[in-house]
């Protein structure tokens, strides 16, 4: 009955304490000191970490142990505390693998904006063995006299009356004896040969030794191969099929529908479709109506190859005109260039024209696919070439340097803006340069720097 008589007083204060905690004010909350570090630093352990390495060895930092170190600041003053890192970059910028000597490798931690890095050394030796000071085979070199250019299909039989080896022994770092040895002491591997596919195959020829480094058995390899050839080699090419009278273009002739017959010294013809990565096409200036004579190369083989004559008519959606001869300046009017009916390009503001059909006879050329009979020099913003354009299209001019510095030539829209920037070679030699036009107005073909020839230009623009 005691008993009870506490419980209930218990509860009877516990209750009437509550009730008072809620009309009275609370306590207040007592803050929890908040931790703030600074990251300092790291250190690395690289006890376990590979730091010596031979040529041909691959980079690893397996092994490596990276810790944090921050700044705490406390009551009784600065104090270090650490933390491993699991997340870190290596910088390897100044490591090269394929050449002896000591590098540094860059650890780098990030945290937030902040980083900070340490770093530590490896080194690259030449070889174990010249470590060792012993003397080992360095190199084997091979001499095969027998057939390697095999023709598909063709069986390969690997001659061994034709073959003789040479191993070059090193020591301490350089070269100490080159020993003929025969065959049977060197394993000649010709499993990848494969005559029924046409390809290149390695013969891999593999000598090794057995060497003592200090007291450790140690298997010394050298290698060398032989390449062997699979082919089948094409005996002539034959255009079967396709379109041969083509409209005019400033950029490529629509060859889609020709069709290239493939004779090759075994098996059946092929016909493929001509590509430029398989087949070229010169001889002809796709801009120049009239008959011209292409021809089309077999990329490779460049023995196989076939003339085609084809006929070149007025494009469809270009009005295009060619100038290979300038005028003379005196004769503008208005300060503009413009080409005409009758191919000539008239030039303004030019240092010099120059006549290139003189007495000696020479005449300028591009690729000898087009000759210039004059040249007018540009030089600085005074000296320029202005072509007109009354519509939209395209502007192809040839130019070269006027010595053997490289030069940049510039096309400028009527605001004066850059449309095109292009160099010189670095000779006298005739480059093309080609600008798209993508509104009428006039263009201007100058050479702020230095002075460059312009030999001629042609003009294409869209018909209405």
């Amino acid at each position: 009955m005691k008993k009870m008589i506490l419980i209930i007083l218990l509860g009877f204060f516990g209750i009437f304490g509550l009730v008072s905690c809620k009309t009275n004010e609370e306590p207040p909350v007592e803050e929890q000191p908040t931790e703030r570090l600074a990251l300092s630093s790291i250190s690395l352990d690289t006890s376990s970490v590979k730091t010596k390495y031979y040529l041909g060895d691959e980079f690893t930092a397996e092994g490596l142990k990276v810790t944090i170190n921050y700044i705490k600041n406390t009551e009784e003053g600065p104090v270090g505390v650490q933390k491993p890192c699991e997340e870190y970059y290596l910088n390897l910028d100044a490591v090269d693998m394929s050449h002896v000597g000591k590098y540094s490798v860059q650890v780098i931690y990030r945290e937030g904006t902040v980083n900070v890095n340490n770093t530590y050394d490896i080194e690259v030796k030449s070889s174990l063995l010249d470590d060792a000071g012993v003397k080992y085979a360095s190199g084997l070199e091979a001499n095969y006299t027998g057939e390697l250019d095999i023709l598909l299909n063709d069986e390969f039989s690997f001659k061994y009356n034709q073959i003789s080896f040479k191993v070059h022994y090193t020591q301490n770092g350089e070269e100490v004896e080159v020993k003929n040895i025969a065959y049977t002491k060197v394993t000649i591997d010709t499993s990848n040969v494969d005559t029924s596919k046409i390809g290149s195959y390695l013969i891999k020829y593999t000598f090794e030794e057995d060497l003592d480094v200090h007291g450790t058995p140690y298997k010394n390899t050298v290698c060398s191969f032989s390449v062997v050839t699979v082919s089948n080699p094409a005996t002539s090419i034959e255009l079967s099929e396709g379109t041969f009278i083509l409209p005019a273009t400033l950029t490529k002739l629509d060859t889609s529908d020709w069709k290239i017959k493939i004779t090759r010294k075994k098996g059946a013809p092929e016909v493929v479709a001509f590509s430029e990565d398989r087949f070229t096409l010169t001889g002809v200036i796709p801009y120049i109506t009239g008959n011209q004579v292409a021809k089309i190369t077999l990329k490779e083989d460049e023995s196989a190859s076939l003339t085609k004559e084809i006929t070149i008519v007025e494009s469809t959606t270009h009005n295009i005109v060619m100038g290979t001869e300038f005028s003379r300046y005196k004769e503008l009017e208005n300060g503009k260039v413009q080409l005409d009916a009758s191919e000539l390009i008239y030039v303004t503001n030019a240092v010099t024209i120059a006549d290139r059909t003189s007495s000696t006879g020479y005449k300028d050329n591009y690729k000898g696919l087009i000759t210039f009979h004059d040249r007018v020099t540009i030089k600085g913003a005074a000296s320029y070439i202005d072509v007109v354009m009354e519509a939209p299209g395209m502007i192809v001019f040839y130019y070269a340097s006027t010595g053997s510095t490289v030069r940049e030539v510039s096309v400028l829209d009527p605001n004066g803006e850059e449309v095109g920037t292009f160099m010189t070679a670095a000779s006298s030699a005739i480059q093309e340069a080609s600008v798209v036009i993508q509104k009428a107005g006039t263009y201007r073909i100058v050479c702020l720097s230095d002075q460059i020839y312009v030999h001629g230009c042609v003009i294409a623009t869209t018909k209405a």
